[in-house]
């Protein structure tokens, strides 16, 4: 469950950094990956990469490594676009 929470945050980070530039942030997840990949690469790398691991965790138990990463991803992304907690 913590694993989701990450990945909500991390996708509302994306969301956040793409408000910001249009003034919209995307319906789902395909109009997330596409708005990334055209202005934002390394999120839409980052979130390409990470993706099916966010799918897993609706049917499997993810080890307590790649929730770290993930976490590691998320507090690098509240900090470089400097969200607030």
């Amino acid at each position: 469950m913590q694993l989701l929470l990450y990945f909500k945050t991390l996708f509302a980070i994306q969301d956040f950094v793409l408000l910001k530039k249009f003034g919209e942030s995307p319906k789902d997840h395909n109009s997330r990956f596409r708005m990334l990949e055209k202005d934002f690469p390394d999120l839409f790398y980052e979130l390409n990469l990470e993706f099916d691991t966010y799918r897993e965790t609706y049917s499997k138990i993810i080890d307590k490594e790649t929730c770290e990463r993930i976490r590691r991803i998320v507090e690098n992304g509240i900090n470089k676009y400097k969200i607030k907690k």
